[in-house]
């Protein structure tokens, strides 16, 4: 998997096809052909990726040092595919991503674990811009430090973007639940479509740390076990290993 390494809004290495371009505080990378990348980014970066007609592009991103703060827009085109797979083990973030389905037959699955241990706030916006787009959006975090958490995740299907469809799931897992936010929003003006969301806050079950606790399992690997399986299940097989050894470290 060829990598594309960008820090404070500068190309630092760049293993893949895609071709990048500096322009106006933004870097903007076109996507031609389909391949597998590794994206790593750092400090502050303002990204838009634009992936063309009948392309199938996957994105891995694990951070797991500092803080970050960010601006990050998709635009997908005809019969094209974006596969996002991310890991965060972060500071303090602020990121906002933008994901614009333009074209028919173009989709998006986004899936993004998060261990934070400060306050962090993440917008992401979907807009459905032509008929038979698709959007899947799942979200699972845990903060361990009882610092702010909030998501606000809104789909928007256009009138005459009949046949689309969009679902979105964030499912937050804090030991004070007073510190999770959540805001799911859909906003639908076509009648031929499909939209759902989904919205969890809780803390850790009971029975499963009775479960666990006894079968022999003391209290603070029974934490990390369920905090290992409810971030892992989200996460692209090839960095499960990865992600597994990030938090036995935590």
């Amino acid at each position: 998997m060829n990598k594309l390494i960008i820090e404070n809004n500068k190309i630092i290495l760049n293993e893949t096809k895609l071709e990048v371009i500096n322009k106006n505080n933004f870097i903007i990378i076109n996507s031609k052909k389909s391949e597998k990348i590794e994206l790593v980014i750092k400090k502050n970066v303002n990204l838009q990726f634009n992936i063309l007609d009948n392309v199938n592009l996957e994105i891995n991103n694990i951070l797991t040092k500092g803080s970050l703060k960010s601006e990050m827009e998709y635009n997908v085109f005809k019969n094209s595919n974006l596969e996002i797979n991310k890991f965060y083990n972060l500071n303090k973030v602020i990121e906002n991503v933008k994901i614009n389905l333009n074209k028919e037959k173009s989709s998006i699955n986004y899936y993004f674990s998060n261990l934070s241990c400060e306050d962090q706030k993440y917008n992401i916006e979907i807009n459905h811009n032509s008929k038979n787009t698709k959007s899947n959006i799942v979200n699972h975090s845990v903060s361990i430090e009882n610092k702010k958490q909030e998501f606000n995740v809104i789909s928007k299907i256009k009138k005459n973007c009949s046949k689309s469809d969009a679902n979105q799931e964030t499912r937050i897992i804090a030991f004070d639940t007073k510190t999770a936010i959540i805001k799911p929003k859909l906003i639908i003006d076509e009648t031929d479509v499909n939209a759902r969301h989904k919205a969890t806050i809780g803390s850790l079950k009971d029975y499963e740390m009775f479960y666990l606790q006894s079968r022999g399992i003391n209290k603070k690997d029974a934490i990390k076990l369920i905090i290992k399986g409810f971030l892992i299940s989200n996460i692209n097989k090839d960095f499960k290993e990865i992600v597994f050894n990030i938090i036995n470290k935590e």
